[in-house]
């Protein structure tokens, strides 16, 4: 009974990425999003937990993604396109296709503690947060959305991210006790501030707060190696 509750997990953040499509550009689609990050935490960690890992469950895990992480983001980020011409399909499906071939990359990879590049749950929180801020009417987000090269530059932004070879830290590589942990805690750090200044920013600073502090701590990395 234990091996399928990683599974049943997956399952929910399917079917959130399912519903998140279906409602289309709705606040509960986005909150759909967001749980369905939470799920993908939590069949991770049952799977870790349980010693369920299986080979059918990394599948349907990645089929799950790809859903919620990669489908539902990009069909609510055309529905909020500034215009209706053609063209603005092509940002939505740049963002789909990244997302894709980060997982099918993902999947080809040995297990290990660090992310090769953005991972697809973390671009769809950044998506998240845009969705969240146009949502608030954010001045800032609001702005750049409504411009042909804003509204273009985002998903290009996450999909070099997320094809990046970037090695980005992880809550696996997380050590005891927590002060051993400068990058997590200073990350954990800026989405707190943010989120108490403004809300709606928030998952946009922890990314962007993400991708910097992985740069950072790689070029730290290689300068301990060099000496």
């Amino acid at each position: 009974m234990k091996r399928h509750i990683p599974s049943f997990f997956t399952c929910c953040n399917l079917v959130c990425g399912l519903v998140a499509i279906l409602l289309g550009e709705n606040l509960i689609s986005y909150w759909l999003i967001f749980a369905g990050m939470w799920l993908d935490v939590f069949d991770g960690v049952a799977a870790r937990v349980l010693n369920a890992s299986s080979a059918i469950g990394k599948e349907l895990d990645s089929m799950a993604d790809l859903i919620t992480f990669g489908v539902a983001p990009a069909v609510i980020y055309y529905k909020l396109a500034p215009g209706d011409s053609w063209i603005y399909f092509i940002p939505a499906t740049l963002f789909l296709l990244g997302c894709a071939l980060r997982l099918a990359i993902f999947n080809t990879l040995d297990s290990k503690k660090s992310f090769t590049g953005l991972a697809s749950p973390a671009a769809a929180f950044f998506m998240f947060g845009i969705f969240i801020s146009v949502h608030a009417e954010v001045p800032l987000i609001i702005k750049i959305m409504s411009d042909r090269i804003g509204y273009f530059t985002i998903p290009i932004f996450l999909v070099i991210m997320m094809l990046s070879k970037l090695e980005m830290f992880s809550l696996k590589d997380m050590r005891k006790p927590w002060y051993n942990n400068p990058f997590h805690a200073t990350s954990l750090l800026i989405f707190t501030v943010v989120l108490f200044v403004n809300p709606p920013l928030s998952p946009l600073a922890a990314v962007l707060g993400y991708i910097m502090l992985a740069s950072l701590s790689i070029k730290s990395l290689r300068k301990s190696l060099s000496k």
